[in-house]
């Protein structure tokens, strides 16, 4: 037997409060896809205002633009290329593994250690003090323009060559190129200088302008002859008490 409404207790009035309720509700600010996908198409289709969290993986095809600040508190992987046109800071520690070019100015401040080998095939200049601990090998020529001041022992193997009239100074004693009465060079000193050794003058004169003393045996070899008729000379004599003149 069929069921008779009763006029009393109306439906109307149920359904008019759902209807109004369904015409307020925001679907959308608890919306859940489970399965499927949710395609947004067109530009500037998607808006986001507050935060949002990804808790598995995001995948970008195309471009993303970050027109803030884009912060990674993880690790950040990068395996393809990078190319950062403007400031970038690091303050942390940065490793770089690999091959790595550097095109441009490139500015070191603070303390920097270098382990390994390091190779470098332009021009350096280096405005600052510079301290070596270790050997240093210097393969090439090498220039010094500016005063240059050596402390310690030092070793030539090779020969050494001063020129532009420079002078070499030893203690109180100078070795003068362009000294001397003809200008072609000159030992000179502010005190006595002892030779420990034998001297050997050859091919050439030695001439001593001011007095002569040996503490010990003086011996003249080679001694020639003066040719018959010869002028200017004159003998040499040699006292009792070893002293040896030039008889005028």
């Amino acid at each position: 037997m069929g069921r008779i409404d009763n006029v009393n207790q109306s439906e109307i009035s149920n359904i008019l409060r759902r209807l109004a309720q369904l015409e307020a509700r925001s679907p959308g600010g608890n919306t859940s896809v489970t399965e499927g996908r949710l395609r947004i198409a067109g530009v500037n289709s998607l808006l986001l205002e507050g935060s949002g969290r990804v808790s598995g993986q995001l995948y970008v095809e195309g471009l993303e633009v970050v027109s803030g600040e884009l912060r990674v508190t993880g690790t950040f992987n990068m395996d393809g290329d990078a190319n950062v046109s403007g400031t970038m800071d690091v303050s942390g520690p940065l490793t770089v593994q690999g091959d790595t070019t550097f095109i441009g100015p490139m500015r070191v401040e603070g303390a920097s250690t270098f382990v390994g080998t390091m190779k470098i095939d332009g021009p350096v200049t280096i405005a600052g003090k510079t301290t070596v601990t270790g050997e240093l090998i210097v393969q090439g020529d090498v220039t010094f323009t500016g005063k240059t001041t050596l402390n310690g022992d030092t070793r030539l193997t090779g020969d050494m060559k001063v020129e532009g009239g420079g002078k070499v100074t030893v203690g109180k004693m100078t070795l003068n190129p362009n000294g001397g009465e003809t200008g072609n060079g000159a030992l000179v000193s502010t005190t006595a200088i002892e030779l420990s050794a034998p001297t050997v003058v050859t091919s050439a004169a030695l001439f001593v302008k001011a007095s002569f003393t040996a503490e010990g045996n003086a011996y003249l070899a080679g001694l020639g002859n003066v040719p018959a008729g010869s002028t200017g000379w004159a003998p040499l004599l040699v006292n009792s008490s070893g002293l040896v003149a030039r008889q005028t």
